[in-house]
Formats: C-alpha cells, structure tokens, sequence
C-alpha cells in the first residue's frame, strides 16, 4: 500500500487519514480502509500510529469500530468552524460554552461512545471577522460585497488589531474578542461604513479549552 511505503521511507511515525464528511453508506469501508492500512503497517514493523479525523458533529462516523483492535489508535476531533462566514450571529468559532452546540458537547458525545484516550480535541489558532449590524457581543452577521466579507484572521494578525480597539470578553462562550468601525467601498454601493467583530482565541482561552 502506497501509504505504508510513504511513511517507512519519510521514517515518519504514522498517518492521519482524513475524510469528511464521511460519505452515508461507506462505514464498513471507512473501517476496512483503516484495518488495512494497520496490516500493511504490521507488515514493517509494530507501533506505528494511525489516526483520522472527524468534525464537531459525529454524524455517521464508525466511532466504537474505528477504535477497535487492529483499526485506529485515536481520532482527532477537528473542534473548530462551528461558526462560518455565513452564521446568522457571530461569536467563536470554537465556543466552550454557550445556547447552541459547543465544544463541551462535542466532548460529551464522543466520550459517551469511546474512550477518552482515543480521542484528541484540535483546538484552532486562528479566528474569523465579520461585518455586523452593531458592536454588540454576537451581533447579527451583515458580511458580503456591500459591507465586507468575512474572513479568517490568524493571531499574527489579530494581536495588533488588539491593542488598537481593545480586547473583550465573551463571559457565554469563554472566547476573546473585539469590535472597530470600517469603511467599506466597492463600485456599486460606494463607501459604506459598517461595524467589524473578530473573535479568535488566546492563551487564556484555549487553557479553559
């Protein structure tokens, strides 16, 4: 198998094998998929890792197969866009807590079928701005050509917005934020301005993670 001869000749310790969303109807062949990848790997040498990743919403994921002897040790949990550029309301993209379905329920959901230890939470070190109607905390989504897009921002880029306009605090969904005004111009609504909200996550946030 191509991925068993790619690992032992990069003398990598393993695979993450990624496939989402899982197709309704592949599940048996999710798991022989990753059986046969454990043979092959068995065929090198023993102790070689073999995980795959799965969203925040398990959905039709083989969990308790997937894990079983011979298959994969772990699957990575992908905490992360549970917001996206096109949410009604704007708030973490990895919320702890909150009204709607958050991280801490993505937990108890795996952790009701599997293990914990086979399971790892990716947390993301990157957030997203929007366009909103106001600087109020979740504010009503108004991202598109008119006001602005929204767009993912990484902490490089966010640190310097932050000491300009201030760091807030969302005490609901345990995540770091911040609000400023700005202009948008494009050639058929002209200059329009607009209020922009950027939720990302920090050292303080991702330790409550």
């Amino acid at each position: 198998m191509n991925i068993a001869t790619a690992v032992r000749n990069r003398g990598i310790g393993g695979v993450n094998l990624d496939f989402e969303p899982l197709v309704s109807g592949y599940e048996s062949q999710f798991v022989d998929l990753i059986k046969r990848v454990r043979t092959e790997f068995n065929k090198i040498a023993p102790g070689y890792q073999i995980t795959y990743d799965t969203t925040g919403w398990i959905g039709n994921y083989p969990l308790e197969a997937s894990v079983a002897a011979g298959a994969a040790d772990a699957m990575f949990i992908m905490g992360y866009d549970y917001r996206t550029s096109s949410s009604n309301y704007v708030g973490s993209i990895d919320p702890l807590s909150g009204p709607a379905y958050d991280l801490a329920d993505t937990v108890r959901a795996y952790t009701a079928r599997v293990p914990g230890s086979k399971i790892i939470l990716g947390l993301p070190w990157y957030g997203r701005a929007w366009s909103t109607v106001s600087d109020q905390v979740n504010a009503r989504n108004q991202s598109g050509t008119k006001y602005g897009a929204s767009a993912s921002v990484t902490y490089r880029n966010v640190a310097p917005l932050v000491s300009q306009h201030g760091r807030r605090w969302d005490t609901r969904e345990q995540s770091p934020w911040f609000a400023y005004l700005r202009e948008n111009c494009t050639s058929t609504s002209g200059c329009v301005t607009s209020w922009r909200q950027v939720y990302y996550d920090d050292p303080q946030s991702l330790k409550l993670r």
